[in-house]
């Protein structure tokens, strides 16, 4: 699929899957507004941990859903409270293998969020 081409459901439709099977994140598209992305850090307990993130545009709604992926997996996956940077490349690569059904669907340029999440905070690319 050519960047250009990508529509926000084209998105939502590649991570439904996602969203389908997690009870803390949702996309919602508001008629006013447009879509945002809606993270719930309370885990359901009492939902006064809501961080909501406008997506303007395609890639920023991908990026965005990339990014709660992977920080769900590690999270699950990780229970040593290491800093994703000081992980191992195989610990990395069970990552990438959870998050590559969704990221083989999209442009190759939208896939390094998935990166800037294991960088150092000041080395991953804007």
């Amino acid at each position: 699929m050519k960047t250009e081409e990508i529509t926000m459901q084209d998105v939502r439709d590649i991570f439904a899957d996602y969203l389908e099977q997690n009870n803390n994140v949702e996309v919602v598209e508001i008629l006013k507004m447009g879509y945002f992305t809606i993270f719930d850090g309370s885990r359901m307990s009492d939902r006064t941990m809501l961080n909501v993130k406008a997506a303007p545009d395609p890639e920023a709604l991908a990026r965005q859903l990339i990014w709660l992926e992977t920080s769900e997996y590690f999270y699950a996956l990780d229970h040593s409270g290491r800093d994703p940077w000081d992980c191992d490349e195989a610990f990395i690569n069970e990552i990438y293998y959870r998050v590559m059904p969704h990221l083989m669907k999209l442009p190759m340029e939208w896939r390094d969020e998935i990166v800037n999440f294991f960088s150092e905070p000041g080395e991953a690319e804007a």
